[in-house]
């Protein structure tokens, strides 16, 4: 009989630090819908991401994915592609709270992807209230002052449009302060008598108490103490 002898071998090829799915991660979004990172409707905010060493490589694809969570439809879009950053131009989101996917997609294995999630609500501008003339004005007995707000503006509108927007005048001496104005908006003060003519004990600016005139006009015309 012939005898045959028989060579089995096994080859191991360590490698070590290799990931077979990516790690991705974005770096300044909360990731936590209950805590979304807050960016206001007028600024310019770039977002970066970042994925392990060893996936930075040809074959790996990336993508930015943006979500309006209150809007009826409930896809998401591409709004970058190719980049490690997004960036989010000023008036390119209407306020609302969105989701932001981080993506790769690793093409050389099969197309395995890793995803990160982020969180961010974008908020309408804070209106900006202005006096024009400064604020300080000495004039002399008898003598009529005009207060003109037409500066104040919406950032997110422009200035010289006023649809939308109330023009509230409050009216006190330096020494007073607006009773529970730490709990109720200023609009939800009382409003003050504007006849006057200072001899009251009430305090004021016309002696009939401290709080809002009745006006919501951008021009107010306020002569010896008494609104006109």
């Amino acid at each position: 009989y012939n005898c045959c002898r028989f060579f089995f071998f096994l080859n191991f090829t360590e490698a070590t630090g290799c990931c077979i799915v990516q790690e991705v991660k974005i770096d300044n979004l909360e990731s936590h819908i209950s805590s979304p990172t807050k960016i206001n409707k007028r600024h310019t905010y770039t977002v970066y991401g970042t994925m392990k060493d060893c996936m930075v490589a040809s074959g790996t694809l990336i993508e930015w994915r943006l979500k309006n969570l209150n809007s009826s439809y409930n896809t998401s879009t591409v709004v970058s592609s190719g980049k490690d950053y997004w960036t989010i131009e000023e008036g390119s989101l209407e306020p609302s709270l969105y989701s932001l996917e981080y993506r790769a997609v690793l093409s050389s294995a099969g197309n395995v992807s890793s995803s990160s999630f982020g969180y961010l609500r974008v908020e309408n501008s804070k209106l900006v209230a202005e006096i024009a003339g400064g604020t300080f004005v000495s004039l002399g007995y008898g003598m009529p002052i005009t207060l003109d707000g037409s500066g104040s503006y919406d950032p997110d509108v422009g200035k010289g449009l006023y649809t939308g927007m109330v023009f509230t005048w409050l009216c006190r001496k330096t020494n007073e302060t607006y009773e529970n104005h730490v709990y109720l908006p200023y609009t939800n003060l009382s409003v003050i008598r504007n006849d006057g003519d200072g001899s009251s004990d009430k305090g004021g600016c016309f002696g009939t108490g401290v709080g809002k005139l009745n006006s919501t006009d951008r021009l107010l015309e306020v002569f010896n103490g008494v609104n006109k």
